[in-house]
């Protein structure tokens, strides 16, 4: 058994005008190939992103929110023109701009929350009449999001694409 193992890894450095300061941000992954058709990848990163627009000139002293990003999945090349391909990721939030009043005048980074998401895809590539590679893409997509602050937003979504 060929086993490749193959690693990425870096750094963002985000800078935010409103505030003259920036944000280091790591990201890494990596993909263990077990064969040439099957392979397996994991990833993680942090996100910084300022708070809404609409927001910022209400409030000035909003930090911006946060993300954690853990990644992992598969991919299984059925043929050399048909791939099948399962990722599921769970998302932390931290210091989300929510309200703090009815009317939407004082905003904070209380908020919290996750998201869990999985997706399954179906891809099988063909050509054309002489056109660049194409592709059907079949999809399923579960989402799954909960808690923000004081309000428990619970959600979940199912999509799928044909």
């Amino acid at each position: 058994m060929n086993r490749l193992l193959s690693l990425t890894g870096g750094w963002r450095y985000e800078c935010f005008d409103t505030k003259k300061k920036g944000k280091l941000e790591p990201r890494f992954g990596f993909t263990v190939e077990f064969t040439p058709r099957f392979s397996l990848n994991a990833s993680f990163g942090k996100y910084h992103q300022l708070p809404p627009f609409h927001i910022l000139p209400i409030q000035k002293n909003l930090s911006p929110e946060k993300a954690t990003h853990y990644i992992l999945g598969f991919e299984y090349l059925l043929r050399e023109d048909i791939k099948f391909s399962l990722e599921t990721y769970y998302k932390k939030f931290q210091s989300m701009v929510i309200s703090e009043s009815d009317l939407r005048t004082e905003y904070s980074n209380k908020g919290e929350g996750f998201s869990r998401e999985s997706n399954f895809l179906f891809i099988k590539n063909f050509h054309i009449l002489h056109m660049e590679d194409s592709a059907i893409v079949m999809a399923y997509q579960r989402e799954e999001t909960g808690k923000m602050g004081n309000i428990h937003l619970i959600g979940i979504k199912d999509t799928f694409s044909p």
